[in-house]
């Protein structure tokens, strides 16, 4: 039987792969911050830097491999786009006061 096409060699869709990337971005804030990573407005720089490092360490132990590396820090950089593109960072919305800074960038 064929599998879907959104089914990767791998075995997870790019939903699952998404959703994977966003759980390790939030774990890596969890561990950072003493109010768990709950409060947007204190995320910043530092930490998409510690989770940037946390992905290249899971890739060097052999824990991920480098196209995962690849795909999850896609993933999240484009949904932290798409997150202040709904608005969602704004006046109001769920994520208020969530830094510019915080997101992944070319330089990345």
């Amino acid at each position: 039987m064929p599998r879907a096409a959104s089914v990767r060699a791998h075995g997870l869709g790019e939903e699952d792969m998404c959703a994977v990337g966003i759980a390790m971005l939030l774990t890596s804030l969890r561990f950072q911050h003493p109010e768990r990573g709950e409060v947007p407005a204190l995320w910043g720089r530092a930490g998409i830097v510690v989770y940037s490092n946390r992905m290249v360490h899971l890739t060097a132990t052999g824990k991920q491999s480098a196209s995962r590396l690849l795909a999850y820090t896609r993933f999240v950089c484009r949904v932290l786009f798409r997150f202040r593109t709904l608005g969602l960072a704004g006046l109001g919305g769920l994520l208020e006061g969530m830094p510019v800074d915080f997101g992944i960038w070319p330089a990345d």
